[in-house]
């Protein structure tokens, strides 16, 4: 609910003062087939959070509130003694790509 008792719809990001649904931010992540298999190592890196909330300039909430609705690549686990998680770089490159297409079509 709102400061105005309505209901609103998740996911929502606020900008400026009023809620802009997420939806209108990014288009779906269509499955594509990542093929890492030609040239490993590159463009293959794992970025953490902040370097992804820097890249996109949206907040961690906005960035998992998208993932929900799979509209933003999901982190990679990397390992159970490292702990944490990070995003392929190539994935978060694609999606901001799939924003300049939406936007130019």
């Amino acid at each position: 609910m709102n400061a105005a008792g309505q209901q609103t719809s998740f996911p929502t990001t606020v900008v400026g003062k009023r809620p802009l649904p997420l939806s209108s931010i990014a288009g779906g992540m269509e499955s594509v087939p990542l093929d890492l298999s030609g040239s490993p190592g590159i463009g293959t890196s794992l970025i953490r959070l902040p370097a992804v909330k820097k890249r996109v300039s949206l907040g961690k909430t906005a960035i998992y509130a998208l993932i929900a609705v799979n509209k933003f690549p999901r982190p990679v686990k990397m390992g159970v003694a490292e702990g944490g998680s990070g995003w392929l770089d190539v994935e978060i490159d694609r999606w901001i790509a799939s924003l300049v297409a939406a936007r130019d079509a």
